[in-house]
């Protein structure tokens, strides 16, 4: 956790079998958060959540994670390199634990700070029920505009998982790290996609979609570097960055 001045105000009620609090507010450096939570422990664990903030930092209040991650990749320097992995995992998916507890969720936040661009006017609402993962709602627009609505559904059947991603994205951009041209200069993007899958890995989920995805790409640059060296890292981001908009990634495509 970052060492950060952190402030915290809550007011509770409730019993043995259930807790709620009227209203809480908690700020962490430059972060905030504030609503009302309530969590039932009799039976079958519920929690309802109404939730906002004005600025939330994922990427910074998990660094520490990611610095163990650097270390441990700094410890790897000297390996021999791996082959190129997959865009999508062949590892099996858990999401055993989503079938332990019920919830509704709602989230609003004036920007949202998570690995890649970050997002503004976010908003999420989604439930779980019976180990059923249920986005009803997600929005959000880009730093370089763009505004992006989704919805995922996702339930275990047998030993994988059934998935459904549907959404759109108007007036993104098409950002590549590689390239020589400013973003404001990228071309834009719109993407609407429909798919459906099922399997017990997300590369088997996507083998096994059905679906369409629309991509439409207006005028602009992408100038790649003339480094010799560079070309090959800048062609294989353009793919992934193309592959991820086709599978839905929000916001503009590309890192940050």
């Amino acid at each position: 956790m970052p060492a950060e001045p952190f402030e915290l105000n809550i007011e509770l009620a409730g019993s043995a079998g259930q807790l709620a609090s009227k209203s809480f507010s908690a700020r962490l450096g430059a972060n905030d958060l504030s609503g009302r939570l309530a969590v039932r422990f009799e039976g079958r664990p519920q929690v309802e959540a109404e939730l906002r903030s004005q600025r939330l930092d994922l990427q910074a209040l998990f660094s520490d994670v990611g610095a163990e991650s650097t270390n441990e990749s700094a410890t790897l320097a000297n390996a021999p390199e791996p082959a190129r992995r997959r865009l999508l995992s062949d590892a099996a998916l858990s999401f055993a634990v989503l079938d332990k507890i019920d919830a509704t969720v709602r989230f609003e936040a004036g920007e949202l700070v998570v690995p890649g661009p970050a997002r503004r006017e976010v908003v999420f609402a989604g439930s779980l029920r019976d180990g059923v993962l249920r986005v009803d709602r997600f929005e959000g627009s880009g730093i370089l505009g763009g505004r992006t609505r989704a919805s995922l559904t996702l339930e275990p059947t047998g030993e994988g998982y059934r998935m459904r991603l549907s959404g759109r994205l108007d007036g993104g951009r098409l950002v590549v790290a590689e390239a020589q041209e400013s973003r404001e200069s990228a071309p834009k993007v719109d993407l609407e996609v429909d798919l459906r899958g099922e399997g017990r890995s997300l590369h088997e989920i996507a083998a096994s979609s059905s679906g369409y995805a629309l991509v439409v790409a207006g005028p602009g640059r992408i100038q790649f570097r003339p480094e010799a060296e560079r070309r090959e890292s800048a062609m294989r981001e353009l793919v992934d960055a193309l592959a991820d908009a086709v599978l839905g990634q929000v916001g503009e495509v590309g890192p940050e």
